[in-house]
């Protein structure tokens, strides 16, 4: 894994700005991290500045991530050399001002001069994290919101140097306020919104002001669609649940209950056992099978910070393809309105790209095209040979800014559902005629292409398309850009 990381900077695939890391975009939402290390050659007595005791999870070996700054730097080391041997990546840490008191429950007091020398010493720890190959995930700053005052940014830290950034510690449902917040103090960093588990909706609580859609139980896509035009690096919901330990039934209802809200972003497995392991001592192994069962009975959350079996890093980019060849509108046969086999190709594909979050598209009209209903301004679409017959459709709408969408469509299997993300997410039911349900495969010639306006509802102001390319179909995980 090391290796892998000290390999030249990449570029971030999609909206947003570059990252001051090695790491890609598909490579940072990866995220395999837990907020509670279990490493008891570290003793709480080791803290320099003090711990108190009153927790059996940290009397007993686990340590609170937000706390690795306490340790000296051989202390520190250890706990590093943990979460490599986990298989973790991600590392939480607090980056918001502290006050001169106990903090949490009162278990860590801090001086004045504590609190003068926070940053410094939270900067220290990223840069080390960063020095381990390890992504640093900034938590706590967050905005004045009804009963929540402002968690500033802690004085001494670097608002450039933050990769991925999110809410702070579960303390609201209101979510527009805070994303916004985030994405005006952290300018080249991901964003994500931590839901709290005890909140009263599977939506957001409304933040009121510039808000433009009121979140409520049936504008999840609508609501998710305006946070991304506003805040494009915004990527996704960090779910807390009710403890599993003590009602499991309770924590899958849950997550159930957000799923279908939140599911056109990244949702995340954040926190799960955090609170038992710090304050009950539980069991490393078998918290390890508890978490590796949530993830399996809700297999479409994508990433956690509450342990469990770790995968491989998300390999590089494995190359550059070149197009096959171009389909002319004469080859195609339409699926579902509108008819754009006549209109004038007026821009072409400069490249497409099979990521393994979205499909990017870079192509001159990106820059001129207007947007039409709800803020879409073209459409990307797939044309796929059936029987002989060539049929295509393009049912993807993105705005302007927006690069890419769609999903990683060389998934074969999403969630484990047996069916593919084209087959899943793009031509799931009957509206879709011969393309109803079907799934590219591996190898498999295909066009793409983008249409001016919203495919999708027939609202296309300008009647324009690009050229049709002919691509092999990549394989599950495989990223490939091709080019003309």
């Amino acid at each position: 894994m090391a290796d892998f990381f000290r390999k030249a900077l990449q570029l971030f695939s999609g909206p947003g700005p570059t990252p001051p890391t090695p790491w890609t975009r598909n490579q940072l939402k990866d995220m395999q991290g837990d907020l509670m290390v279990f490493c008891p050659s570290v003793k709480r007595t080791d803290a320099e500045l003090e711990i108190r005791p009153g927790a059996k999870g940290i009397d007993n070996g686990w340590m609170w991530t937000p706390w690795i700054y306490r340790f000296p730097a051989d202390k520190r080391q250890t706990y590093y050399d943990a979460i490599i041997a986990d298989g973790n990546t991600h590392v939480a840490i607090n980056v918001a001002r502290p006050d001169a008191d106990g903090g949490y429950h009162n278990l860590a007091p801090m001086s004045a001069a504590d609190v003068a020398d926070y940053g410094r010493r939270i900067m220290l720890v990223h840069d080390e994290l960063i020095a381990r190959n390890l992504v640093p995930v900034w938590a706590g700053c967050a905005p004045s919101v009804p009963g929540v005052p402002e968690q500033p940014l802690a004085d001494g830290i670097d608002p450039n140097k933050c990769i991925i950034a999110m809410s702070d510690w579960d303390n609201t449902g209101i979510a527009w306020a805070h994303i916004k917040y985030l994405a005006q103090l952290f300018k080249k960093a991901l964003i994500y919104f931590e839901l709290p588990g005890a909140a009263d909706n599977a939506w957001p609580t409304p933040s009121g002001g510039d808000e433009p859609i009121v979140p409520g139980p049936d504008n999840g896509g609508a609501w998710l669609r305006e946070v991304q035009k506003a805040f494009p690096n915004f990527c996704g919901v960090m779910h807390e649940t009710p403890f599993p330990n003590s009602d499991y039934a309770g924590c899958i209802a849950w997550l159930n209950k957000v799923r279908d809200w939140w599911r056109d972003v990244q949702q995340v497995r954040f926190e799960t056992d955090t609170y038992p392991k710090f304050w009950d001592n539980l069991d490393k192994n078998a918290e390890k099978t508890l978490n590796d069962n949530i993830g399996r009975d809700c297999p479409w959350l994508k990433g956690f910070f509450s342990g469990g079996t770790t995968h491989a890093v998300i390999p590089e980019p494995s190359g550059d393809g070149k197009f096959d060849g171009y389909l002319q509108g004469s080859d195609l046969q339409m699926v579902n309105a509108p008819d754009f086999r006549s209109w004038p190709e007026t821009t072409k594909l400069e490249s497409v790209k099979f990521g393994l979050d979205d499909m990017y598209f870079v192509f001159d009209a990106q820059d001129r095209w207007p947007n039409v209903s709800f803020g879409i301004q073209y459409s990307i679409g797939l044309a796929v040979k059936i029987n002989g017959q060539w049929y295509a459709n393009a049912p993807i709408e993105l705005w302007k800014g927006k690069p890419g969408g769609g999903g990683q469509v060389q998934d074969q299997n999403v969630d484990g559902s047996g069916l593919g993300q084209v087959a899943k997410n793009w031509w799931y039911d009957s509206r879709w005629g011969k393309l109803n349900g079907y799934q590219p495969k591996p190898g498999e010639e295909v066009g793409v292409f983008v249409v001016a306006g919203d495919a999708r509802n027939n609202v296309c102001d300008v009647q324009e398309r690009s050229n049709i390319a002919l691509v092999k179909f990549p394989s599950p995980g495989q990223v490939v850009t091709f080019v003309p």
